[in-house]
């Protein structure tokens, strides 16, 4: 090629890269394409388009009653188990015995069940009894036991069935260790259960201590009456119910009340933080002075007289319990007339009770006498109501405080024989997981006053809800249960019942329903009325990926509210339906052979070839399929049933057509759905362009399972649906969605997932919207190094004094160069690179978008918790695709959640957050700032009412769900080949290397830089760095960088002049370029731009977008195809049939490449883009005939 045309062609290429208005569509361009050509996005898509769906309207009057009907039928099987062990008990109370034939269940061993999660024996009941027994108890008789077997054979919904004994005995069924902790100090009466059954009665109580220096005393015991009292009044305040509330005061010459807020004069409501704040309270009590109970019951009538009576019609006891060695007061007031006044003013509603505590209550008549008219009230004002007569009992053994407690629980009973309902509470056996129970009182029959204990029988939330659980009519519509005090059981912001581990708290429903009009819904459900009413504008709520972290998006629906009360208990149902919502059914498709491989392939021998993918045992004949629990018309199945061959088998024969195999309990949506799906697979199959430049791909449905492809075993309780990245896709429905890097627990380093949704099909050929219901997210896993060179690649300006990154919608970074530094050790890898936000990298950045409005904070509700969560979001105005700012340009990437950013000043002047990695936002207060870490502040609560302040809060957060999906053990990959091998050892530049997924350039090890750098798997040098103090992992033959060709000689004479000459011509030649260059560059630049102060950046385009023969400077004298990125698309992909004809079995990553040197002088190999040529190393991804 001639001088004169090398310059035409360099000053063309100049006039291109410095001319042409650039911003983020190149790189929405690539990503777009690799959502096409890579996941299949547009080709997947439309088959769900050509599909023709049955479109049913929602009938939610239907759905509502069907409901009712369903779930109130399983509690009256519930109720009859109970009812069928009560009666046994009473029945059979007389034969007890004083000891039990059959196992402690401290000393059970069991098997595993998954039902159960916990090891437990079906054969026979097991029983425990507390340290705080007496020393009489009676043991249940075989009878029982044989009655709860039975009812466990007939009723699979049951867990846990039992009695718990007055006397501190309990008998169990099925058996099972108790508690891995305190199996032995186990005492049925302080469970939730036992209270509920034992005293179902509303009440009010303030219990009175008495803290004279008397009650130092022992009374012959190890325990002052101080003590005494202390345990008598933690066990009254342990045994409460949620509908109850309390208090406690102190008297000695004062007396003495909690200090803090709203304890001082008010009743709190019984919760675990007010129960544990007021043990915690009466723990702290001391003797001081004297005696003055006078004082002490003004301070107690104070609190009712401070809270809210009774409402009209409502059942509540409201009671003080005084604890005392004898009522002294050195005032000329009686105790008597104090009660008479005060209870006077509160309509003579208030019990006296009275423990005396100590024996010299028996010798001392006068005080026992005072106590016990206490109790009767005997000066009480008979016009101002009937007196409540309360009770007086003296005990003196700290050894049976609650066996002693009976007459309290007694005075308690209610006359209705209803079973009742306990709050929900965590499993003691399991420890994860909410129960209910639906229990009843056993009573002596020969004195029906005296309480023998409760019979229950205990329902998994999850199970007894399983109906509504897999309710799944469409993005609009959802369902909602509360109780009659309005309490929310079930509702789509709360976490699954089934994956609660810690504390649960019993939101009110008008936290989580707070659209205008849904006061007189849930005033209607309350009094458990059946109706249906139209709320104009309903809230829609959904996770934008990590609450904490992303936040929430929310949306209205005009929407009908049917609602219903539910059979046999104490819950109402609504269905909440939004306008237009349909049942969009997949038609019905015959099954057939190839469209289902299940993921447990270590169980069931499917055929099917294995292979090495990063460190997972893989298949790429066929993706797998993973079931979540909305796949099963039965969740049990999914939950409890073990999974073994024969279980693989059914599912195998079933799903591929054959026709003496049933269904195994999967719905028919599901079905269809499995059929329809291997589209994917097919798309995946096809598009092999991309092979090495992918690390997994799949497809998550709403039908209840999730496709992978290479085929790979996944976790039992893995569940797409809680995962971010579907739930980041599903609320920014219709673009790309990118995750923050994350350090791939399979081996494939730094990894970010890129998806987006499917959209339920529509033939009408119209374009779909935002609104439009989701059938799925469809994802691909790529490498963080890969896409920061693809990124550089775009943009050589980030190679030349900029910092560029991508950042996402809220904030947070996923691409930067300190992503990729080789010299971050690899322990600080994960702190360094995930959920790294712009407010903690680049705060001179984050200030600035503050500033100008692009980065504002918004805020969601977490009442559970009592905190307002800040998170960011970035958003451009409209018609705005870029803003520049001081020292940086921020660029929207069309189609995606990420921006490009550039920045042009040095290192962050001043940090507006330092926590690296960042604090949670539960743990870091809000101080005040614009520009701080992601934080939360507190919300008004008044903690003795349990209510938050709803003020200023314009949405509730949506659950925070864990990732439940436990560690699978490593696979065994002896003998297997990689599924793509990217031939990491021949590539001789760090572009060549990092242009495939599974590569790394490795330029250090643990010790220092490499001498010579070279490129080997992730698995042996990932982020650049040599791994697990690997050595010598380039050396390698002798470095031909310098070598002669050998057909050319030059003799010294012939080389000087060949210098001079090429020197001469060649600084001419790069004169001329510098002159003509500017001159272009000023006339480029003096186009108009759209904000004077912006330095585009300037996009690389690939050697065909340039005019033929045109060669960016940068890269001359270097292989082109070599920089990165995927092969170019307009070359097309290697054919087909071209795929099938390799020798074994290689993709081919680049094009054609010539020996040209690499920068660092290494010699590349010579592959012609002939892919027969390529090392036969690797797996083919055909199916194999």
């Amino acid at each position: 090629m001639d001088v004169n045309l090398q310059l035409f062609l360099a000053l063309s290429f100049l006039c291109v890269c410095f001319c042409q208005h650039l911003n983020g569509d190149a790189l929405a361009s690539h990503l777009q394409k690799f959502a096409n050509e890579g996941m299949g996005l547009k080709d997947l898509q439309a088959h769900y388009d050509s599909l023709r769906y049955d479109r049913i309207d929602v009938n939610g009057h239907d759905l509502v009653t069907k409901l009712s009907q369903e779930i109130g039928q399983k509690f009256q099987y519930l109720e009859k188990a109970a009812k069928s062990i009560k009666i046994a008990v009473e029945d059979k109370y007389n034969s007890f015995q004083s000891s039990s034939t059959f196992e402690n269940c401290c000393d059970v061993t069991g098997t595993p069940n998954l039902k159960f999660q916990a090891n437990i024996s079906l054969d026979s009941p097991c029983w425990t009894v507390s340290p705080k027994s007496p020393q009489i108890k009676k043991f249940p008789s075989a009878e029982v036991g044989t009655i709860m077997k039975n009812n466990f054979d007939k009723n699979n919904n049951l867990l846990w069935q039992y009695f718990g004994g007055e006397d501190g005995t309990s008998f169990h069924f099925p058996k099972a260790k108790v508690s891995t902790t305190s199996c032995k100090s186990f005492d049925p009466r302080f469970r939730p259960y036992y209270a509920a059954a034992a005293t179902p009665t509303a009440k009010d109580i303030v219990v009175l201590v008495d803290t004279s220096t008397s009650m130092h005393r022992t009374d012959n015991t190890d325990r002052t009456r101080l003590r005494l009292a202390k345990e008598i009044a933690t066990t009254a305040l342990t045994t409460l119910n949620p509908n109850d509330r309390m208090a406690v005061v102190s008297f000695n010459p004062e007396s003495l009340k909690p200090t803090q807020g709203c304890y001082t004069n008010q009743l709190s409501l019984y919760t675990s933080d007010n129960e544990r704040y007021l043990t915690k309270f009466i723990g702290n009590l001391d003797v001081s002075g004297g005696s003055d109970v006078i004082l002490g019951l003004e301070a107690a009538f104070h609190y009712f007289g401070n809270s809210s009576a009774p409402s009209e019609g409502e059942e509540r006891y409201q009671v003080i319990l005084v604890l005392s060695d004898g009522a002294d007061s050195p005032s000329n007031r009686n105790p008597l007339d104090i009660i008479s006044d005060e209870n006077a003013k509160l309509e003579n509603r208030v019990h006296i009770m009275v423990y005396g505590i100590g024996n010299e209550l028996n010798q001392d008549t006068v005080a026992k006498e005072l106590l016990h008219n206490m109790t009767h009230q005997n000066r009480n004002n008979a016009s101002a109501g009937t007196t409540k007569i309360g009770f007086f009992q003296i005990i003196s053994n700290a050894e049976t405080v609650r066996s002693n407690m009976g007459r309290y629980y007694s005075f308690f009973k209610s006359s209705n024989t209803d079973p009742v309902i306990s709050a929900p509470f965590l499993d003691t056996f399991s420890r994860i997981g909410l129960l209910i129970s639906v229990c009843l009182p056993a009573y002596d029959k020969t004195d029906p006053s005296i309480l023998l204990g409760v019979a229950c029988a205990d329902v998994k939330l999850n199970d007894l809800f399983s109906d509504a659980n897999v309710f799944n009519e469409g993005d609009s519509s959802y369902i909602f249960i509360i109780d009659r005090k309005g309490r929310t059981l079930k509702h789509p912001l709360l976490p699954l019942s089934r994956t609660v581990k810690d504390k649960y708290t019993l939101l009110d429903i008008s936290y989580l329903e707070r659209a205008h009009g849904t006061g007189a819904v849930i005033d209607a459900m309350k009094r458990r009325q059946t109706g249906s009413e139209v709320i104009t504008a309903s809230t829609r709520t959904m996770a934008r990926g990590v609450v904490l972290s992303e936040g929430i998006l929310t949306r209205t629906a005009r929407s009908t509210y049917y609602y219903a009360p539910i059979l046999n208990s104490e819950y109402s149902i609504c269905v909440v339906v939004g306008d237009g919502a349909k049942i969009s059914m997949l038609p019905t498709k015959n099954r057939k052979p190839g469209v289902f491989v299940y993921h447990r392939r270590d169980i069931y021998n499917d055929n099917l070839k294995s292979c090495r993918n990063f460190k997972r045992k893989a298949t790429t004949e066929h993706s797998i399929v993973k079931f979540n629990s909305h796949a099963y018309n039965d969740i049990g199945s999914y939950l409890y049933e073990e999974e073994n061959t024969n279980t693989v088998e059914r599912y195998t024969k079933f799903f591929n057509g054959d026709p003496s195999t049933a269904n195994p309990g999967f719905t028919s949506e599901v079905v269809n759905s499995i059929i329809v799906s291997i589209k994917a697979e097919e798309i995946w199959k096809t598009k092999t362009d991309l092979s090495l430049f992918i690390i997994w791909r799949y497809f998550g449905t709403n039908d209840g399972f999730i496709r992978v492809f290479p085929g790979v075993q996944l976790t039992s309780d893995y569940d797409h649906e809680v995962r971010p990245w579907w739930r980041r896709a599903k609320a920014q429905r219709g673009i790309l969605t990118m995750t923050t890097p994350y350090i791939d627990a399979w081996g494939a380093g730094l990894v970010v997932s890129i998806c987006q949704t499917i959209y339920i099909g529509r033939q009408d050929g119209r374009a779909h919207t935002n609104t439009d219901d989701v059938e799925g997210v469809l994802c691909c896993d790529m490498g963080l190094s890969y896409l920061y060179r693809l990124l550089i690649k775009l943009y050589p300006e980030c190679k030349t004094g900029n910092t560029c990154m991508l950042v996402d919608n809220s904030g947070f970074i996923i691409i930067h160069p300190d992503f990729v530094d080789p010299n971050v050790k690899e322990s600080e890898r994960k702190d360094a690179v995930e959920e790294i936000h712009i407010v903690q990298k680049e705060s001179d950045i984050a200030k600035d978008l503050i500033a100008n409005s692009v980065m504002s904070r918004q805020s969601c509700a977490d009442f559970d918790n009592h905190k307002l969560q800040y998170t960011y979001r970035i958003q451009l105005n409209a018609g705005d695709d870029h803003i520049t700012g001081t020292g940086y340009g921020l660029w929207k990437v069309a189609g995606t959640n990420v921006f490009l950013v550039r920045k042009t000043t040095a290192d962050v002047i001043d940090q507006c957050c330092t926590n690296i990695p960042m604090v949670s936002p539960t743990e870091k207060t809000c101080a005040g700032g614009t520009c701080e870490c992601l934080c939360h502040t507190p919300i008004s609560f008044d903690i003795c009412l349990n209510e938050n302040s709803k003020d200023g809060i314009s949405g509730t957060c949506i659950a925070k769900t864990p990732d439940s999906s436990s560690t699978a053990k490593p696979d065994i990959l002896d003998g297997l080949q990689d599924c793509y091998n990217p031939i990491c050892d021949d590539r001789t530049h760090d572009f060549d290397c990092y242009s495939v997924a599974g590569c790394s350039w490795c330029v250090r090890d643990n010790r220092a830089p490499l001498a010579k750098p070279c490129c080997r798997g992730v698995d042996t040098c990932d982020f650049g760095t040599v791994l697990g103090g690997k050595q010598n992992v380039c050396a390698g033959p002798e470095d031909t960088t310098t070598t002669k060709s050998p057909s050319t000689t030059v003799s010294p004479d012939n080389l000087n002049v060949a210098v001079v000459v090429g020197a001469v011509l060649g600084s001419i030649v790069v004169i001329l370029l510098i002159v003509i260059a500017i001159i272009l560059y000023r006339r480029c630049s003096s186009r108009p731009r759209h904000k004077p102060s912006d330095d585009y950046l300037t996009a690389l385009p690939s050697i065909r977008e340039c005019p033929d023969g045109v060669v960016n400077p940068q890269y001359a004298g270097l292989n082109t195809s070599n920089l990165g990125g995927p092969p170019p698309y307009e070359d097309g992909p290697i054919s087909h049939l071209q795929q099938q004809n390799a020798t074994p079995n290689s993709y081919n990553a680049m094009p054609e490449l010539t020996n040209s040197s690499t920068s660092s002088g290494a010699s590349q190999p010579k592959y012609q883009g002939n892919i027969n040529r390529m090392p036969p190393n690797t797996i083919p991804t055909e199916p194999k005939q």
